[in-house]
């Protein structure tokens, strides 16, 4: 079980109770290294930053996930850096770039990422390369 609990000081008491208690603790609105290292300090094992979040406040949700990584492998404290709200491919390969352990997604979201024109394109030229090798090799 994961506790997911928004990372404010009120929050700090029940995280250490949690932690005490066995429960894993994903930390949420976490937006900065130093909270981030905060909340890994306290106990919890995953925080969650949430990149359109901090796109839409002007900052850049990648070099957030960024500081937010650097912050985790410079103290060693073990924690999983999550990332949420990723709208488009360019956010997805930014966060995943900027040290994200886990990338959540919908369904729909992830079939976008997978599908892509030009991939379209060369497995038809690829069939129809094949094809035309049978017919000349007669079968």
């Amino acid at each position: 079980m994961i506790a997911q609990v928004p990372f404010l000081e009120d929050a700090i008491i029940p995280i250490r109770k949690l932690v005490a208690d066995g429960i894993r603790v994903c930390a949420t609105y976490v937006y900065t290294g130093t909270q981030a290292f905060l909340a890994a300090k306290v106990g919890a094992r995953m925080i969650i930053v949430n990149v359109n979040d901090v796109d839409g406040n002007g900052q850049r949700g990648a070099q957030v996930v960024a500081d937010i990584r650097d912050v985790i492998d410079q103290t060693k404290i073990e924690c999983d850096l999550v990332v949420a709200g990723v709208h488009n491919a360019q956010q997805f390969t930014e966060a995943m770039l900027a040290g994200a352990d886990i990338i959540c997604v919908t369904p729909e979201f992830l079939h976008e990422l997978l599908v892509h024109s030009l991939t379209d394109r060369g497995v038809d030229r690829f069939l129809r390369d094949v094809s035309r090798r049978r017919k000349l090799r007669g079968g």
